[in-house]
């Protein structure tokens, strides 16, 4: 039977992991990817040239890299490649949780809208505003369009030779050019920050760094405060440095803290006597991937491996505080399945217990699964999106940054509105058989092994790789599978990650269920294909014929 399935279906079931990894390894992390464009423009074709710019952004960008964001830079713009930055930057940002921009160099503003100066430049004319120039907004509208957090630094408060070209040629007009930057109102979720007040020319610096660049580089390098108290440091450091003749402002409409490092945790004393160097280097790195999960049965499986550790008492303590959440969590719990059409098929898809929907009405939801859909090739398509309901509230909130605990469910586009040439056996054989071809050929009466194996192979993986452990489970209408990975979060700390997705057969739809948790060492291997055998089970309950 297997061997005269069609090629469309081998070829299918053969390239579902080369899918999974590349579309939800980026998934996993789309919610807490952080974008920055850096521009810093000294060397002025019309003007003098400044001295500090290129450095500030030169600076900067080192900096963030150095905090886990994805930099685009840019020094020494023309308004083409200036237009081409914003361009590269607008399509970075799609899917992404924060964006940032950094200017240093010439600005203007003109009738109470601030512009950006290239360094070719010329304004002659006041047509030059629309032809010469990059509007802030333009990159504003940009970032708040598609990032849920967004911070904007602007370094652009110089006096500026170039107005007096634009005051002549707008004659009785040049009163509506200003001095400095104009103020600026920030959306939900932006902050902008201003080397100078509104109206003010700000210094561009003797040394390396203009002085508010100078203070911000160093604490954004240093600092574990949030962005509004690392601010306030950045003030006193520029009031200082300029005898309080510059005093940087800033606008916040944030909804929640943003750190540049990781968040604090409260911290609980250990035992007297450490445990071995290498057994705490190991529990350190689990306990780092898995402290902020809202999910009990993750801690739990790291007690369990880490419980000689005093990590294990922190795990301890966050299962406490996490059944002290409960009440509202578990009212966000609505138990419903989601209704889908595949084809001709209509499909119950019920959440994981503890798991809530994402809601496309909520806008950081609705980034999400626009992230998710965009990330996926034309052979998938995404059916339905949750997480678990603590999570979700706090990342709501924007109290946290990333959903650790996830699930999605797929469908393959190829049958969707075709029957398939096999039988649902036979196309479950042939996916496993697949999958067993490009992985470890793992089973169930090997679970000791497997667990062993994948702490192995994690000790192993790399920042931004994924490693496919291999099929671990499965009987004639579901196989069960494991990826295991690393990547950088936005915290810039980084994160281990374990999968475990199943394939299956509803009515004669191909749906995959994936499952995302921290990996907390060999037993999370068996905490989460139960839990995916639950999902599966009350899968193919809802959609019984």
């Amino acid at each position: 039977m297997l061997q005269s399935a069609p090629r469309s279906l081998r070829l299918a079931v053969a390239t579902v992991v080369a899918i999974t990894i590349a579309v939800w390894a980026d998934a996993a992390s789309a919610a807490g990817r952080r974008v920055a464009l850096v521009i810093g423009n000294s060397a002025y074709q019309r003007t003098p040239t400044l001295d500090n710019p290129k450095n500030d952004a030169t600076d900067m960008a080192a900096s963030l890299k150095k905090r886990g964001f994805q930099v685009i830079e840019g020094f020494d713009l023309t308004k083409a490649a200036f237009d081409r930055k914003v361009r590269d930057f607008a399509t970075a940002l799609q899917g992404a949780e924060t964006g940032l921009f950094f200017y240093a160099g010439h600005g203007i503003q003109v009738g109470g809208q601030n512009y950006l100066v290239p360094v070719d430049a010329e304004l002659e004319s006041a047509a030059a505003l629309d032809f010469e120039m990059v509007r802030l907004d333009l990159v504003h509208r940009t970032m708040e369009r598609e990032a849920k957090t967004n911070v904007i630094f602007l370094d652009a408060c110089r006096n500026n030779p170039l107005s007096r070209n634009l005051a002549r040629a707008m004659g009785t007009r040049s009163t509506q050019i200003g001095q400095g930057l104009a103020a600026v109102e920030s959306g939900v979720g932006t902050l902008i920050s201003f080397s100078t007040q509104p109206g003010n020319v700000a210094l561009d610096g003797t040394g390396r760094n203009s002085p508010y660049a100078g203070a911000l580089v160093r604490h954004v390098t240093s600092s574990s405060d949030d962005l509004s108290s690392l601010l306030i440091a950045v003030r006193n450091d520029v009031m200082a440095a300029t005898q309080g003749r510059q005093v940087p402002w800033e606008h916040s409409a944030l909804t929640g803290r943003f750190y540049f490092a990781s968040a604090p945790q409260a911290a609980i004393p250990g035992p007297s006597t450490a445990p071995p160097p290498a057994r705490l280097s190991d529990a350190a790195e689990a306990w780092a991937a898995t402290k902020d999960t809202t999910n009990t049965a993750v801690l739990e499986a790291f007690i369990a491996r880490y419980k000689e550790t005093f990590y294990a008492q922190l795990a301890r303590a966050r299962i406490e505080e996490l059944k002290k959440q409960a009440g509202p969590a578990t009212n966000l719990y609505s138990g419903r399945a989601l209704q889908a059409r595949v084809g001709n098929a209509e499909l119950s898809l019920p959440s994981p217990v503890g798991y809530c929907e994402l809601d496309p009405s909520i806008s950081s939801d609705a980034r999400m699964i626009k992230a998710v859909e965009g990330m996926l090739p034309k052979t998938n398509r995404l059916l339905a999106g949750s997480a678990d309901c603590g999570q979700l509230i706090e990342w709501r909130a924007g109290k946290r940054q990333l959903l650790d605990d996830f699930a999605q469910y797929q469908t393959l586009v190829t049958f969707e509105n075709q029957d398939l040439p096999v039988s649902a056996e036979a196309a479950i054989k042939e996916t496993c058989a697949a999958m067993r071809a490009q992985g470890e050929k793992m089973t169930t009466d090997m679970m000791p092994e497997v667990k062993t194996r994948a702490e192995q192979v994690m000790k192993d993986v790399k920042v931004n790789e994924m490693r496919f452990l291999g099929v671990i489970s499965e009987d004639k209408l579901v196989c069960y599978a494991v990826i295991l990975q690393k990547f950088k979060a936005e915290t810039g700390t980084d994160k281990t990650q374990i999968t475990v997705f199943a394939t299956t057969v509803l009515k004669g739809k191909i749906v995959y269920s994936y499952l995302f948790a921290p990996f907390a060492g060999g037993e999370t291997v068996t905490q989460l294909l139960a839990k995916q055998k639950s999902v599966v089970a009350m899968l193919q309950a809802a959609n019984a014929n």
